[in-house]
């Protein structure tokens, strides 16, 4: 093997690593770290959901989505996420980290006590419904929540 051949094959070999890491590590992209434990940011690079207006998703730090599809209204407390998940029929949800992702069909006695435990909206907003997408815009305007990163994942679906 010619020198040059070596050097070739061994620039293969690291971007083929390098290119394997990202892919299951992600990328850093802008997020809001909510005080809950989760993250409130872009879904993925390529986003193959569907549907969906907008590339935001409630997120856990390596990545992986709560929802498959976005939540409309979203509604962020110091400890918990809950809102109805679209696109589809509706589906009311809360999670909190001691309790995890809890469907209103599923067990309609702990959800409305998480619902009730929740507290304040933590996005400065007072009523109505929004999604992903305006939560984190508003909450990213915060100090508090700016220049954040996570991990964000190559692809949604």
């Amino acid at each position: 093997m010619t020198p040059e051949a070596r050097i070739v094959a061994g620039a293969a070999i690291i971007a083929v690593a390098a290119l394997g890491a990202l892919w299951d590590y992600g990328f850093p992209s802008a997020c809001v770290r909510m005080p809950n434990g989760l993250n409130l940011g872009k879904a993925a690079l390529l986003d193959l959901r569907g549907g969906l207006v907008t590339n935001h998703a409630v997120k856990f730090d390596d990545g992986r989505l709560l929802l498959t599809g976005g939540a409309w209204p979203l509604l962020v407390t110091e400890t918990t996420v809950h809102g109805r998940s679209e696109p589809g029929p509706p589906v009311a949800f809360a999670w909190r980290a001691d309790a995890g992702l809890v469907l209103r069909r599923d067990d309609p006695a702990l959800y409305a006590r998480l619902v009730a435990e929740a507290g304040p909206r933590i996005d400065g907003r007072i009523g109505g419904g929004f999604d992903e997408a305006i939560v984190f815009m508003t909450m990213r305007e915060a100090p508090e929540y700016a220049g954040q990163t996570c991990r964000t994942r190559w692809i949604a679906w």
